[in-house]
C-alpha cells in the first residue's frame, strides 16, 4: 500500500467513527509528517485525495477541515447566476426549474449580480449548507479567481456544473452554447451581404463574449480580410455605463465610423449601441448594418435584430438534467454544447 494511503485511511476512519467531526482541524503537515513516519509529498497527495472525496477542505493562512459530504438525501440544488436581467437568465431558470420539479427537488436562488465579492460570500454560504448540487453562472468568467481555494472546496463538496460559461483551469463540466461558432456565424453572415470592415464590440472580462470574438476573427481570415486592431472595441463590467461618455465614448464612435457592420457580444449592448449612434446621427442598416448575440426580441421595439438564436430554456432543461444524473454517477461527462443558429431581422443590409 501506498505511504499516502495509510493517511488517507486513518482520515476516513476517524470520520465514520465520529472522531473527526465536520468543521474539526486536521492535523498539520508537520504533526502528519511524525505520526505516520512519511514525506511530506505523501501527506500533501493524501490531502488532495481526500479534497477530490469532499471529505476536506483546506483554508488558505488557517489549516485543513474536515468538510464532510453533503447530506445524502438533501433534495435541493443552488443555483448561482451571475445576474438576472433581460430574458435570458430567466428563461434558463424555468427550464432549470422544470425539470427539478419534475425529479423531486428544489432550487436556492443567488444572484451575484456580476461581483466576485459576491460571488465568494455565496460560496462560502453553499459550504455551510446541504445541497445536492449546484449550478453555476460564472461570473467575470476569464479574471481569476479571488478565493480559488474557497470555490475548489465547494465543488469537491458538491456536484456542480457550470452553466452557460466556464472557468478555465478548473475542469468543470460546463452545459453551453458554443459561442465561437456563434461569433463565427455572425460574421460570416455579414461578410455574405458584402460587408468588408466590420467592428466587434465585447468585454474582455467575459469568456463568452472572448469566444465570439474568436469566431469573428475566424469568419474573417476564413474568407480572405484582413483583421484590424482598430475595428475591435474591448471593455470590462465596470466600465459598462461609461463607453457611450467622454474618451471611450469618442472612441467607440471612432470605431463604428470606420465599419459598415458591428458586432455586438449580445442584444442589450446592441440595442445600447444602436441608440448610441442614432444620437450621433448614424443610421441602422442605412449607414451601419448591426448583428447582435441571444435573440431577445423586444416587443415594440423599432428594429428586428438579427440575432444568434440562444436556447435558454432548453439549456437550463440540459444543464439540470445534467446535474441530476451527476449526482447519481460521478463519473458521468455531464457536459454539452448547443449549436448556435442564426435570426434573420431587418438590421443588416446588402453592401
Amino acid at each position: 500500500m501506498f505511504k499516502y494511503m495509510e493517511i488517507v485511511n486513518w482520515v476516513r476512519e476517524q470520520i465514520n467513527t465520529g472522531a473527526l467531526q465536520t468543521d474539526s482541524k486536521l492535523p498539520t503537515e508537520n504533526e502528519m509528517i511524525r505520526q505516520f513516519n512519511v514525506s511530506r509529498q505523501s501527506v500533501r497527495r493524501a490531502i488532495q485525495e481526500l479534497e477530490n472525496e469532499g471529505l476536506l477542505r483546506t483554508v488558505q493562512g488557517s489549516g485543513t477541515y474536515i468538510q464532510g459530504p453533503a447530506a445524502p438525501h438533501s433534495n435541493k440544488i443552488a443555483l448561482a447566476l451571475t445576474n438576472y436581467e433581460g430574458q435570458v437568465f430567466p428563461s434558463k431558470v424555468r427550464g432549470i426549474n422544470r425539470i427539478l420539479e419534475q425529479n423531486g427537488y428544489i432550487s436556492n436562488l443567488f444572484v451575484m449580480d456580476d461581483s466576485v465579492s459576491k460571488e465568494n460570500q455565496i460560496l462560502e454560504t453553499l459550504l455551510q449548507d446541504h445541497y445536492a448540487g449546484l449550478l453555476l453562472d460564472g461570473t467575470q468568467s476569464l479574471l481569476p479567481r479571488t478565493d480559488e481555494a474557497l470555490l475548489r472546496s465547494v465543488i469537491n463538496s458538491i456536484p456542480c456544473i457550470m452553466v452557460d460559461s466556464v472557468y478555465p483551469g478548473f475542469g468543470l463540466p460546463s452545459v453551453m452554447i458554443d459561442d465561437e461558432a456563434g461569433g463565427y456565424l455572425a460574421t460570416k453572415y455579414l461578410i455574405e451581404n458584402g460587408h468588408k470592415q466590420i467592428a466587434y464590440v465585447g468585454r474582455i472580462d467575459y469568456i463568452q463574449s472572448i469566444n465570439r470574438y474568436k469566431g469573428y476573427t475566424r469568419a474573417l481570415r476564413e474568407r480572405g480580410l484582413s483583421f484590424n486592431d482598430e475595428n475591435v472595441f474591448f471593455y470590462i463590467y465596470t466600465q459598462k455605463s461609461f463607453i457611450y461618455d467622454g474618451s471611450m465614448g469618442e472612441q467607440l464612435l471612432q470605431t463604428l465610423r470606420r465599419c459598415t457592420a458591428v458586432f455586438c457580444f449580445n442584444d442589450d449592448l446592441a440595442r445600447n449601441i444602436i441608440g448610441f449612434l442614432n444620437q450621433n446621427g448614424i443610421r441602422v442598416p442605412e449607414d451601419i448594418s448591426i448583428v447582435g448575440y441571444d435573440n431577445m426580441p423586444v416587443p415594440g421595439y423599432p428594429l428586428d435584430l438579427t440575432s444568434i438564436i440562444h436556447p435558454r430554456e432548453k439549456l437550463g432543461e440540459k444543464a439540470a438534467k445534467n446535474l441530476l444524473r451527476l449526482i447519481q454517477d460521478p463519473h458521468f461527462d455531464a457536459s454539452y454544447l448547443f449549436t448556435p443558429q442564426l435570426y434573420i431581422g431587418n438590421s443588416v443590409i446588402p453592401r
